[in-house]
């Protein structure tokens, strides 16, 4: 491995913000050394963690008993029963009148938190900016549910500088069928994924991957570079501190681990965006003409070199000649970028396509990953491994949080209006799931057609 490489500057689309970013994190990392600056970020983390349980049960007291509560902690993970449908049947008020946040809204916020300090850099804190010597959030967040799939959640960059989208994977978090919708993740079920490859070290502790197949399921942990495993000692630590905490046990600690794992990378995609917007609106040609990334900076996949913490060189870089081809065809029939690709990657054989790709993965990505949660950031996560149904629906008939549901409603429960003819077509009623999640019937025509 070599040493830390200080004549290097990553490709970052001439964007001041974030060159700033990368210098003043690179001083940081040359006075720590790589280990040390790790295990700063590793303890952060840990403490993003603590906040988001403390805020959970914070949030739970104001709204139910304490007898209600210990109940249903007792049985369901609160993380994700506040992902639930309890957004819907449940209290829809905190103790001051207003709205309860969504439930990313805790990740976030304790993401964000510059008493914690993830995203410091020098004398700054990204998202904040410092007024009369306080903290003063700059960049906003709508926190949307991913209902739809069941491999990511998203960060999209809005027309306004400081306003940013986050959507969220909501059946990775929750138990989900077509007629309960979701509800909350039984005590001791783990978020696990179908398959995927990961960064890994061989045992002289050189670069190398980590490919699971479909059929090595409830083995693949590794979220973004980190192992679940790894903070077992932290979690025992907190777990004897916080008497507070009735109900918690390892198993969800580790899923909200995972779950501010996979929204601090969609805050690294927020950090990108909005340092080129911020940065361009200062230029812009005409009034609303606004400038987003340009998708182009993103093309080219990292190097050995914009992982800083890793310590890669080139010759470190295992060769994988035959999957980096696919870089090429991606491009095309652009002679240019491809002979740029070839330059940038030292050739096809010392691309590692395993960690970067040309979907917002590229150079400014895989670099502020690197220095801001310290691992490589485009480890990929796949499918995530459900119950059976069978199991899941009566599991959903257990009322997570004893919430009685309504008769008629959201749910489904109601029975839709018989079938009608009309013209040459059926019109039937089938359900039909809104953006927000809810249910309603909707009418579709069937005509039969014979060949």
């Amino acid at each position: 491995m070599s040493s830390i490489s200080v004549a290097y500057v990553p490709d970052l689309g001439e964007n001041q913000i974030m060159l700033e970013m990368y210098t003043k994190k690179m001083e940081e990392l040359k006075e720590l050394g790589a280990e040390k600056m790790k295990a700063i970020i590793h303890n952060k983390i840990v403490l993003v963690v603590e906040q988001v349980a403390n805020t959970l049960y914070q949030q739970l007291s104001t709204l139910v008993e304490d007898t209600q509560a210990r109940d249903i902690t007792s049985k369901w993970q609160l993380f994700s029963w506040f992902a639930s449908e309890w957004e819907k049947f449940g209290e829809s008020t905190d103790d001051k009148g207003g709205k309860v946040k969504k439930q990313p809204h805790f990740f976030v916020q304790a993401l964000i938190n510059p008493d914690i300090g993830l995203f410091k850099y020098g004398e700054k804190c990204y998202f904040h900016s410092l007024v009369d010597g306080s903290w003063k959030q700059n960049v906003y967040f709508i926190h949307k549910w991913e209902q739809r799939e069941i491999g990511y959640s998203a960060a999209v960059a809005l027309k306004r500088q400081n306003l940013t989208e986050v959507w969220t994977n909501r059946k990775a978090i929750c138990l989900y069928s077509a007629k309960e919708k979701f509800t909350a993740l039984q005590r001791g079920k783990q978020i696990d994924f179908d398959y995927g490859y990961t960064g890994n070290k061989d045992s002289d502790n050189n670069p190398s991957f980590l490919y699971v197949e479909k059929q090595q399921k409830n083995v693949y942990r590794n979220v973004f570079g980190y192992d679940p495993a790894d903070f077992k000692e932290d979690f025992e630590r907190l777990l004897a501190e916080h008497d507070d905490w009735h109900g918690m046990d390892m198993v969800e600690l580790q899923n909200i681990l995972t779950e501010t794992l996979i929204l601090f990378h969609e805050l690294i995609h927020v950090l990108t965006n909005t340092a080129h917007q911020s940065e361009n609106q200062a230029n812009q040609a005409s009034e609303g003409d606004e400038v987003f990334q340009d998708p182009e900076v993103e093309l080219f996949p990292a190097m050995p070199e914009d992982y800083p913490l890793e310590e890669f060189t080139v010759e470190d870089w295992p060769d994988m000649g035959e999957a980096a081809k696919d870089y090429i065809k991606a491009l095309g029939d652009d002679d240019e970028a491809a002979k740029e690709f070839l330059k940038k990657g030292d050739g096809v054989a010392r691309i590692w396509p395993f960690f970067t790709d040309g979907d917002g993965h590229g150079v400014e990505f895989c670099n502020m990953y690197s220095l801001f949660a310290g691992m490589l950031g485009q480890t990929t996560l796949c499918s995530v491994i459900y119950e059976k149904r069978k199991t899941r629906i009566a599991l959903q008939k257990q009322l997570p949080g004893g919430l009685k549901r309504p008769e008629t409603g959201l749910s489904g429960h109601e029975k839709p209006p018989a079938p009608r003819r009309e013209g040459g077509g059926k019109q039937k009623y089938v359900r039909k799931q809104e953006e927000d999640g809810t249910t309603t019937w909707a009418k579709q025509l069937y005509i039969k057609l014979r060949f």
